[in-house]
């Protein structure tokens, strides 16, 4: 073979391979080289998705930043790799709880993946079984007291409020009793306010009050006033499907757990083996 042949046929050798090595997906495609890795557009595109909703211009505004900020932790993550930091025993206990963690979801939206949209009979159904979300929503003004404390002197105080007293007894009462208390006058339509007081604050009149329980402490609200703000079957649509959907892709992920818990042979150990089984026993 010839000089010219063999830098011929060695020139094309190189062409193939930087050819293979290209990323014929666009999304794969790299946007920058940090000493001899890259990031990608992929890269680049998910940490914008992690901002939040951006519209075209906000996004485009974002990615110089979001991108400095990626060519940062790429940096880190080569010199962590060169300090061997991953053979820490922490940060290998961390790695490994956040591969569970992804995979884990990962498979979870595998399960929910071929959930159908909810259809205009069952949107118009859900509709039509709450008015008090949608045909006869309201927006409320209240007043509100947020009241921490332990569960002994929460039941105290509420010993102390009988029903049909004075709102104002409640921050008395509280403030006396050395329980922290967060006062606030609000506006909120009905959807913003927690599922037991959805049904109460309409069939309140203006000037009455009701309590309601929260993780760590009470919920007390009186009602100051209200006006109507009903939604249209079409306004609410939207809503209802997202709602129908989230709904029926959890019932259905749950359903998936179960029946891999009933294959899967679970044996509490140690001082875990009382508790745990009860609480499998029980159920979500």
């Amino acid at each position: 073979m010839s000089a010219f042949a063999a830098k011929a046929v060695q020139a094309l050798g190189l062409l193939l391979a930087l050819t293979a090595c290209t990323p014929q997906d666009p999304a794969l495609r790299p946007v920058v080289q940090v000493n001899r890795e890259t990031i990608s557009v992929r890269q680049l595109q998910d940490a914008l998705e992690r901002q939040g909703a951006l519209g075209p211009e906000q996004r485009a505004a974002l990615a110089p930043q979001v991108l400095e900020r990626l060519i940062d932790q790429e940096l880190a993550l080569q010199q962590a790799e060169a300090l061997k930091l991953d053979r820490d025993s922490r940060v290998a206990a961390q790695l490994d709880a956040a591969r569970r963690e992804l995979m884990a979801r990962a498979y979870a939206q595998s399960l929910a993946a071929d959930v159908p949209a909810p259809t205009d009979e069952e949107v118009a159904k859900h509709y039509a079984s709450v008015p008090q979300l949608y045909a006869q929503r309201q927006v409320f003004r209240a007043q509100e007291l947020l009241i921490d404390g332990p569960p002994s002197a929460l039941g105290a105080l509420q010993a102390q409020v009988p029903a049909g007293a004075d709102f104002g007894l409640w921050l008395t009462q509280a403030q006396a009793a050395g329980l922290r208390v967060q006062p606030a006058s609000v506006l909120r339509p009905t959807e913003q306010w927690p599922a037991a007081l959805q049904g109460a604050l309409p069939a309140l009149a203006d000037g009455q009050w009701t309590v309601v329980a929260r993780p760590g402490g009470l919920w007390v609200v009186q009602r100051l006033g209200a006006q109507a703000a009903p939604w249209t079957l079409a306004q609410a649509r939207p809503a209802i499907e997202q709602q129908l959907w989230a709904e029926r892709r959890q019932a259905q992920v749950q359903a998936g757990l179960r029946r891999l818990r009933e294959k899967a042979s679970v044996t509490y150990l140690g001082s875990m083996a009382a508790p745990a089984s009860a609480a499998a026993s029980a159920g979500p």
